[in-house]
């Protein structure tokens, strides 16, 4: 994978900061005071004062989220939203980074960090993987936090992390997709989702949805997300029959995923049918502005 110019790990860290202050004073004195004893520690300290305050974060900085204040780091994986984070991810984040600057190894520190931690530790690590200056030497961690049985953890890792659709081969970033959809993690929160999407998960994607339909039971209605861009032709044509269901949440999502299949005739020809059928405000406004880049292109 490739990646774009990182940002300065100090300058996530004073973003984070910065964020963490304007929501509130409560512990910021004991972070700072922790950050400088990290970047001031001896190589062989570090992991033991990072461990020690990594672990400490919540009850001084407690879980209330950054909201508005949260901001986007601009990082080697790609854009990350900070808005749902906890002010004790926050601040762990900065710890981790203030580790870093002492020289550690960054995927040693990562996974000794993650191994070493309860549920809402790792979560935070794994939050925080795209930070690191070459996120790739976490793989290995990031692939061990995808095997969770604790769904916190695995939403930490899938959704709204850039990381996974970064660093992940195909095979690793199927399972995540799928795993989601087993879970009912939503797959419009799966960054980087329409950009590596491949045959083999359309295919994955098209087998699950048999084998729901064959037992009777119902299929998640944004897998069409993640079936529609790479699709067979059968499976262009269940997502386009789909534009007709009688729940809305699949014809919106079949509709948002088919608007990018547009080079199928098949395909344009259903999303023009469907505007002048469809009652759903939301849906129409998707389906319309389809039919208006078709017009555009022609």
């Amino acid at each position: 994978m490739s990646y774009s110019e990182p940002v300065a790990a100090a300058t996530h860290q004073d973003a984070l900061l910065q964020a963490l202050a304007g929501s509130g004073d409560a512990g910021l004195v004991w972070l700072r005071q922790n950050l400088e004893a990290l970047q001031q520690s001896a190589p062989e300290a570090v992991f033991a004062k990072l461990a020690g305050a990594h672990a400490g974060a919540r009850r001084r900085l407690g879980e209330a989220l950054l909201g508005a204040l949260g901001p986007e780091l601009s990082t080697a994986c790609g854009p990350l939203d900070t808005r749902a984070w906890g002010r004790d991810a926050a601040g762990r984040a900065c710890l981790l980074l203030a580790a870093l600057s002492g020289g550690a190894s960054h995927a040693e520190l990562a996974d000794a960090l993650y191994r070493s931690g309860d549920e809402g530790e790792r979560t935070a690590v794994v939050k925080s993987l795209c930070l690191l200056p070459n996120p790739a030497v976490a793989l290995t961690t990031a692939r061990v936090a995808a095997r969770t049985n604790s769904m916190r953890l695995y939403a930490a890792v899938a959704l709204d992390n850039p990381y996974p659709g970064q660093c992940y081969d195909d095979a690793d970033f199927n399972q995540l997709v799928l795993k989601c959809l087993f879970n009912g993690l939503p797959l419009n929160r799966v960054i980087g989702l329409q950009r590596r999407a491949n045959p083999r998960l359309a295919a994955m994607c098209e087998d699950y949805h048999d084998e729901r339909v064959a037992a009777g039971r119902t299929v998640p209605a944004d897998i069409w997300l993640a079936l529609a861009p790479c699709a067979s032709p059968r499976g262009l044509a269940l997502a386009c029959a789909r534009l007709a269901s009688e729940l809305p949440e699949h014809r919106r999502f079949a509709a948002q995923a088919l608007v990018a299949r547009r080079d199928s005739p098949e395909v344009e020809a259903a999303l023009a049918e469907r505007v002048a059928e469809e009652s759903d405000a939301e849906i129409r406004a998707i389906l319309a502005g389809a039919t208006r880049a078709a017009s555009a292109d022609a």
